[in-house]
């Protein structure tokens, strides 16, 4: 199996460079946040679970067994907004300090969550070779 974009590493590792990306971001936002005017920046949000449904089969995903669940959709996932919540000061900085951190710890805990399916796909397709 190759490291397509469209495989599931494929999918994985542009996970993880949109993960690098943003913290760099939120790292600038941080290192900016005594500078008068600056206004705190993010990435577009990347629906991972959209590219995951585009490479599930045709006909969707098939109950094979009559013990399988049948899974549930988030009722208004797709139409949740973001509140514009950024405060300024007076010099005109709008950079929230405990909001930035908030958006790393996240992006950390998103990244080691990556890395993990990333390292145990991988492991799962060296087992399937005969690899150790």
């Amino acid at each position: 199996m190759e490291k397509t974009e469209n495989s599931l590493l494929g999918l994985l590792a542009k996970r993880l460079d949109w993960l690098s990306s943003r913290q760099s971001v939120i790292s600038a936002n941080i290192a900016n946040v005594n500078t008068s005017g600056y206004v705190p920046r993010d990435l577009a949000p990347e629906s991972f679970g959209a590219a995951l449904h585009a490479r599930a089969p045709v006909g969707g995903l098939v109950t094979t067994a009559p013990n399988h669940l049948k899974g549930t959709l988030a009722s208004n996932a797709s139409g949740s907004v973001k509140a514009n919540g950024y405060e300024a000061v007076p010099t005109g900085n709008s950079v929230i300090m405990d909001e930035q951190l908030a958006k790393m710890a996240q992006t950390q805990m998103d990244y080691a969550t990556i890395t993990n399916l990333y390292r145990k796909s991988a492991g799962m397709l060296r087992l399937a070779l005969g690899a150790k």
